[in-house]
């Protein structure tokens, strides 16, 4: 029979007295112990209770919870759709929670009646913030009945801060936090299987002194099915976990610490075999002794720590005076005399198999097979790995990049600056770029910093705006985590440690709640996401209410995904990255840190004040193009797509392009394979497993008639609005579709608009081109060539010279000139455009990968017809001179000038070269 609450409903004067106590009650598979738990909640004295039951993805257990709707005053149940552990459990509890208080019981354990009022009582004798007494520990067999076999435990040792590093002898059912324990020290480390109350304890213990009752609160009940008992984890498990916490506090574990934990674990096991009713004198005596030898040994083990940590400070000394001697010898005279010497060897080492491949593959008139295997080489070389992004391996501790944009604001900056150094988290870099801030205070300020080996401090020569100013921050940054803060902002202490305890392993961006304080940092009111939807983050963000913000954390793989800042939107940017982000994350890489750890400072001259009528046209924009995204993507866009690919052996190859874009494309579109003469299988082939995919019309061309005038013939078949030109060794990525069209619908006189391209090794071959002049030679140069594809730096936005064509998207007018046979036709179809006032840019975030044949031995044996005919010397040299008959200017190609002869030669000789071409 349940004992009803005598207070069902608390009254308004009642609940000042009493205030509310939420009890979290974390369960799984097990109605039958649950019901007991909530019984002994039902039966506590303590009058204003909120019970959350939180069934983290076991069987429904609503039944139970609705059978105490009248025992218990108010009850929340939330049901987890699949099994999110025992901290995310917890932490939506708390999440949940209305009380002032918050205590937690799991389902395998009970209260004693008393116990939440002797918890409240005693918090309010001296506004104790985290208060526990007592528990007991019994053992029970599968059946439920006591195991008389093993003894009890009383847990019930008084507070003590060093003791707590070592081992959790507070069990979390006996404690009552006060929610702002939760916002200061964050909430449950999700990561954590095991052992994360202990932690959050450790947290907590760092900020706030633990007051200690000597009540019994709860018994702790262990069945066959616990989480230790039942054997969940492995033993290995176990002490990995417990290594985890212990290492972020080994440098506080001292011998004296160590001794004390023995001592600890002598008492606790003597205590609990004498509370044991079937005491066994001769078991006694031996488990002591067992426990003495544990004590030598683990003394033994703290001297050896101690010498262990005698070494490491040994080793801190020598490497400071090494550092001390490499100073005094750069500085020397004797290094500056030996400058040039070094330069010298610097610049043999040039000539390594890696540069001499290089230039081989570019400048010299080798056979194409060996040039493509003497390429493949040098890209294979060149960047196995990011070209500059330096990442510290840390898991646990990874290193977060925090980065200060700055135009003026002198007046807050020092306060920004000293709260981010000032972080209890360890393993961050600040880098604060100045926007060419007019005020003269501000240089003087950041030159303080210049010496504090945790700031890197960049200067813009001119004013480049918000998101260009973020962009370089981005670009010279090393974290794989990246925060921003305002300059007239500041952080709590506990800023970075609280996001980074939480972030998950799906997480990819994190948001915080905020505090807004005065010009005097006064607080004036606050602002918590808590209650707000988090379903959809894309759809619910639409509304233009950016709520993602304050303090944001952001990881390194969102930016490599959906590219930089878009300075169109500079009074809005984040809330162009947000949507941007939205788009191609699912909602679980968000997450909500609902602590208050960041300030957001208003006053008069703050810069969103002032541009409010931008910040919302700019608003107005961006949620257009978010929608014109999401149509794309679900097919509902409204003009039609046309695909021109070109094949010429490669036929395995040219399926795999074929599926990316129907694996990629949903809206209406076409796809026109014009076959420029391969092979009799190559044919076959392509009859079989290309002409049954639906929207796939297949052309074939008796001879080859170059890719030039390959796609001048199928662009005759083609009925879309924008023309896709790909090469069929090109396979596009999810999302590319949907970014390009963005772009290229930015401004009505853009032309073209190019992917960014990666071999399959990782290095990009181009995102874009550019030309040099002089005189009458034109050089063509790709940008970020042979970069990594994970540098942020390849992600920036271009208007270009030129854009190849084997991976761009035209707007309706793809003005194709003859007489390119081989190469150079991208190049003539740019300055066709750009003569007809067109722009021709790039899409970063528009990814794909071109599978060159360079990459591939097997295949440049196999593919002889097609390397003889895309690398004929004098049909390279034709295109050359077309070139020049269009536009006046000679392309300036090492390698088309070697293997013509051509290497030195003057303007007037190349000239009387193309003259050549007509006999």
């Amino acid at each position: 029979m349940k004992k009803v609450n005598k207070f069902k409903e608390v009254p308004q004067t009642l609940s000042r007295v009493y205030p509310r106590v939420s009890v979290v009650v974390r369960t799984k598979d097990r109605p039958s112990l649950l019901r007991e738990a909530l019984q002994s909640i039902a039966e506590q004295t303590y009058p204003n209770i909120e019970t959350i039951v939180v069934n983290d993805g076991g069987q429904d257990v609503e039944p139970v919870v609705r059978d105490f709707r009248g025992a218990l005053a108010k009850m929340q149940y939330v049901q987890h759709g699949v099994n999110r552990g025992r901290p995310a459990a917890a932490n939506t509890g708390i999440r949940k929670a209305e009380g002032e208080w918050i205590c937690f019981l799991d389902d395998d354990d009970l209260y004693t009646p008393l116990a939440v009022e002797f918890l409240v009582t005693s918090a309010a004798e001296d506004l104790s913030r985290l208060v526990y007494g007592q528990v007991e520990a019994r053992h029970y067999r599968s059946d439920g009945s006591p195991d008389p076999g093993r003894y009890t435990l009383l847990f019930a040792q008084p507070f003590d801060r060093e003791l707590l590093l070592c081992c959790n002898y507070i069990p979390f059912n006996a404690i009552i936090c006060h929610r702002s324990v939760f916002d200061a020290v964050g909430l449950l480390d999700e990561t954590l299987p095991l052992f994360e109350d202990w932690d959050f304890l450790l947290r907590a213990s760092e900020r706030y002194e633990f007051k200690y009752i000597p009540e019994l609160i709860a018994e702790y009940r262990t069945f066959y099915s616990s989480t230790i008992s039942g054997n969940r984890f492995s033993q290995e498990h176990n002490v990995e976990l417990q290594d985890r916490i212990w290492g972020r506090h080994w440098d506080k574990i001292t011998p004296t610490v160590l001794r004390k934990y023995t001592d600890y674990l002598v008492h606790l096991n003597v205590a609990g075999m004498e509370r044991q009713q079937y005491t066994f004198k001769d078991d006694l005596t031996g488990l002591k002794g067992q426990l003495e030898s544990a004590r030598h040994q683990v003394e033994k083990l703290s001297d050896e720590l101690a010498e262990r940590k005698r070494q490491i400070e040994d080793f801190q000394t020598a490497h400071r005076e090494t550092e001390d001697l490499l100073q005094r010898v750069l500085g020397s005279v004797s290094w500056r005399i030996t400058a040039p010497l070094r330069f010298i060897r610097t610049g043999l080492n040039e000539f390594s198999a890696r540069g001499l491949a290089y230039r081989a593959a570019r400048n010299l008139p080798l056979p194409i097979t060996l040039r493509n295997q003497l390429r493949g080489f040098y890209y294979r070389h060149l960047v196995a790995k990011p070209s500059r992004l330096v990442v510290r391996a840390n898991t646990a501790c990874p290193l977060v990049s925090v980065l200060v944009p700055v135009y003026n604001h002198a007046g807050y900056l020092r306060r920004c600056i000293s709260s981010i150094l000032a972080q209890t988290y360890s393993n961050f870099e600040v880098v604060i770029i100045d926007d060419a801030s007019p005020d003269p205070d501000v240089r003087d300020i950041l030159d303080d910093y210049k010496d504090e080996p945790r700031c890197k401090v960049l200067y813009n020569s001119s004013n480049m705006g918000i998101s260009e100013t973020q962009n370089r921050g981005l670009i010279e940054s090393q974290g794989m985590r990246i925060a921003f803060v305002d300059c007239d902002d500041f952080l709590g202490p506990e800023a970075l440690e609280t996001v980074i305890s939480m972030w998950r392993p799906e997480t990819r961006y994190a948001y915080s709640d905020r505090i807004y304080v005065n010009e005097q940092d006064e607080e004036v009111s606050r602002v918590s996401f808590s209650g707000l939807p988090r379903e959809d983050y894309l759809r619910e963000q639409l509304d233009g209410k950016m709520y993602m913000s304050h303090l944001k954390v952001i990881h390194r793989d969102v930016f490599a995904k959906v590219g930089l800042f878009d300075r169109r939107f500079d009074a809005a940017q984040d809330y162009d990255f947000l949507m941007r982000a939205a788009f191609h994350f699912p909602s679980s890489s968000f997450l909500h840190v609902p602590r208050f750890i960041y300030f957001h400072r208003w006053h008069e001259q703050q810069e969103t004040v002032q541009r409010e009528n931008k910040q919302q046209r700019a608003v107005e924009l961006i949620n257009a193009e978010i929608r014109k995204r999401m149509a794309i993507r679900d097919g509902s866009w409204d003009k039609m797509l046309t695909f021109l690919v070109l094949s010429y052996g490669k036929e395995d190859q040219t399926l795999q392009c074929i599926q990316s874009i129907k694996n990629t494309v949903k809206v209406p579109h076409e796809i026109i394979l014009w076959d420029n003469g391969s092979r009799s299988e190559t044919v076959n082939f392509l009859k079989r497993h290309l002409e049954p995919i639906e929207g796939v019309r297949v052309f074939y061309s008796k001879r080859n008639s170059g890719p030039a005038a390959g796609r001048m013939k199928a662009l005759e078949h083609a009925r879309g609005d924008y023309i896709v030109s790909l090469d069929n060794d090109i396979e596009l990525r999810e999302g590319w579709l949907e970014e390009i069209v963005v772009r290229a619908e930015e401004e009505p006189d853009i032309g073209a608009v190019c992917c960014r391209v990666a071999f399959p090794n990782g290095s990009l071959q181009f995102t874009g081109g550019k030309t040099r002049r002089q005189g009458l030679r034109l050089s063509m140069e790709l940008y970020d060539q042979g970069k990594s594809m994970d540098d942020l730096s390849t992600l920036q936005r271009r208007e270009c010279d030129w854009v190849p064509i084997g991976a761009t998207l035209y707007k309706g007018d793809l003005p194709l000139k003859p007489g390119y046979p081989n190469v150079f036709e991208d190049i003539a179809v740019s300055f066709a455009l750009k003569e007809k006032g067109k722009k021709v840019v790039n899409s970063p975030a528009s990814f794909a990968i071109h599978h060159h044949i360079m990459f591939d031995h097997r295949r440049s044996r196999k593919e002889t017809d097609y390397l003889a005919f895309r690398y004929d010397p004098r049909q390279m040299l034709q295109s050359v001179k077309s070139f020049y008959e269009h536009y006046g200017l000679i392309i300036d190609d090492a390698y088309v000038l070697s293997v013509n002869g051509l290497t030195g030669k003057g303007d007037d000789q190349i000239l009387e070269a193309f003259r050549s071409l007509d006999t």
